[in-house]
């Protein structure tokens, strides 16, 4: 409160008009700044000053003026404040810019006596990282990311404060792994697997990386051979194989691969096929009319992986020029 004086010191409660206060060398003063005169007197009722420190108010009425020195102590912990914002953020990979929080009071100024408040990062679906804990009024994040592409809030809370939130927008990363979209279907020897296998290139947090063409290979862990197109470059980053086939019955593993990139495994049953190539295994060099031959013939029967079919294969034998007479046994 302002109140007028005549010249000797006596309060001149008809005095009007109005005082008006100012901080010299600042416009950091908050409130109302201009009060009318009320019975000799001015009262101000909601001045504010943000910054801590020293500080000079100015009350002017008229053309006289009276300075008041006053100290603006820091108040206590209000709300979190970002102070460096995250940037260079890719999928599943750590911020490449880690955020840092202050913890301030109500007029803005750091709390440096806080070395205990602890934050916690959260985005929609849950916390990241570890809560870290201030030191001297700073909280300093490291190891955070996010996995999913696109644009995020990412809120800062610390018990009772007033959150802090920061938006980040995280790009597709770099290609770090091969995932199976659609795996190979069983089969039989020889014969082209009825569902051919696609395999995705995912960043580290499982966005698909669609910007190169990267070349994936897929080989057979173990016995047995695989034919068909073993390699093939995604486009969209998809690799779509054709015409895969294994000869060998019995269960395999196919290894998709990728240079340096985390490759991936499909498991596939090859049962024996239908029979196909017929071979002869032993033959007589010679017989005499009417004489079985010695030694007999011997055949087998194989699909087209060159599988033994073991039973249900029916054969029959014919003489061009002839008769032949006897009984397979199969």
């Amino acid at each position: 409160a302002v109140r007028a004086e005549d010249a000797g010191n006596n309060h001149a409660q008809s005095a009007g008009g109005s005082v008006s206060v100012s901080l010299t060398g600042s416009n950091n003063l908050l409130g109302v700044t201009n009060v009318a005169m009320v019975g000799g007197v001015a009262q101000f009722s909601d001045l504010t000053i943000n910054p801590a420190g020293d500080h000079t108010l100015r009350f002017t009425y008229g053309t006289m003026s009276k300075d008041l020195p006053l100290t603006v102590a820091i108040g206590p912990a209000a709300h979190l404040f970002v102070s460096t914002s995250i940037s260079d953020a890719k999928g599943g990979e750590n911020f490449g810019v880690q955020p840092v929080l202050h913890i301030r009071d109500l007029g803005g100024n750091l709390v440096s006596a806080d070395s205990t408040t602890s934050v916690t990062a959260l985005i929609s679906g849950g916390a990241i990282g570890t809560p870290q804990q201030a030191v001297s009024g700073v909280v300093t994040f490291t190891g955070l990311k996010i996995a999913a592409a696109g644009s995020h809030v990412v809120a800062f809370l610390g018990g009772s404060l007033f959150p802090a939130t920061d938006t980040v927008v995280v790009a597709v990363g770099s290609p770090a792994r091969l995932v199976l979209t659609t795996p190979p279907s069983n089969g039989t020897g020889g014969q082209v697997l009825s569902a051919q296998p696609t395999v995705a290139v995912h960043d580290l947090g499982g966005n698909l990386v669609n910007s190169a063409a990267i070349p994936v290979s897929v080989g057979l862990v173990g016995s047995g051979t695989l034919l068909g197109a073993t390699s093939a470059t995604s486009a969209s980053g998809m690799a779509s194989f054709s015409g895969l086939k294994i000869n060998q019955a019995g269960e395999h593993t196919l290894v998709f691969s990728s240079g340096s990139l985390v490759s991936v495994n499909a498991v596939v049953q090859i049962a024996v096929g239908p029979p196909a190539v017929l071979s002869i295994l032993q033959q007589p060099s010679s017989a005499l009319g009417g004489q079985l031959f010695t030694p007999t013939f011997n055949l087998d029967v194989k699909d087209l992986g060159g599988n033994l079919v073991p039973t249900g294969v029916v054969l029959t034998a014919s003489l061009a020029g002839g008769s032949l007479h006897g009984e397979v046994a199969a």
